[in-house]
């Protein structure tokens, strides 16, 4: 959908703290999040670089370590990943699994320039229409540092950072209740939120995420529809009027 709720808003609504509004409900914190790396996807060759310790599937005796380069690519129909010279025919889909310890610096990255960062997590490869789908399996924590590092920043007043990450937080968790795909919950561009990965030096980022654990925004207890955007031009918008049905009784039009 398109952003229109400005960040602003969700300070104000944080800040006074309307009944029935803010929910702390920890247990959201160790939920993970299927993400579909769209500017990974539709393609027939993804190189994907090891940053911690993972495996193939998780088999121990196909190991993916720190440093090593793992080509995925499409032929015969099928799914295939060279690691080490060594080539490994997958089938219509496969992950690359992470192990312990569960940190951001554990990750793999992208040869894709925009995706360089780091993307903790199982990484699953789907075959999907004779292309490459990729999706990061990742923790929502984890996942919401890379959003507030994409979306936001990390020299912004922390304040705003703590309240971006209880919004893009609200965000996700309706997606992981209703899915935007058989096998994601959602993508990682502006189609919903961008995710570019974690920018583990981001330290406000991750302690704005960390000090707001799973507190999400909710309405007549419901998770609210939070969109957001960078600007409103002074003003927020109806939702009624933006995208006609009868809207949102949260999203009134009103001077920012």
């Amino acid at each position: 959908p398109i952003k229109i709720l400005s960040v602003l808003m969700c300070c104000a609504l944080l800040i006074c703290g309307m009944p029935g509004l803010v929910d702390s409900a920890q247990a959201a914190g160790s939920g993970v999040i299927r993400v579909r790396i769209a500017t990974a996807s539709d393609v027939s060759r993804v190189v994907v670089l090891s940053r911690g310790n993972y495996s193939i599937d998780g088999d121990a005796s196909r190991p993916f370590t720190s440093g090593k380069t793992a080509t995925v690519y499409v032929e015969g129909g099928q799914l295939h990943v060279t690691v080490d010279g060594v080539t490994y025919d997958m089938g219509s889909s496969f992950k690359l699994v992470r192990h312990l310890p569960d940190e951001v610096t554990n990750a793999v990255s992208f040869s894709t320039p925009k995706l360089s960062n780091y993307f903790p997590g199982d990484v699953e490869f789907v075959l999907t229409g004779g292309t490459i789908q990729t999706v990061n399996h990742v923790y929502i924590e984890d996942y919401l540092r890379g959003v507030l590092a994409a979306e936001w920043s990390e020299g912004h007043a922390y304040e705003s950072l703590k309240a971006m990450a209880v919004i893009a937080r609200t965000y996700a968790r309706r997606y992981m209740a209703s899915p935007a795909g058989s096998y994601y919950d959602i993508k990682n561009t502006s189609a919903h939120q961008n995710y570019k990965g974690v920018v583990p030096s981001q330290s406000n980022t991750a302690r704005a995420v960390s000090e707001t654990e799973g507190i999400v925004v909710r309405y007549n207890g419901s998770l609210i529809e939070s969109v957001y955007g960078a600007s409103n031009g002074g003003q927020i918008e109806s939702a009624q009027n933006w995208w006609g049905g009868s809207g949102y009784p949260y999203y009134k039009v009103k001077d920012d």
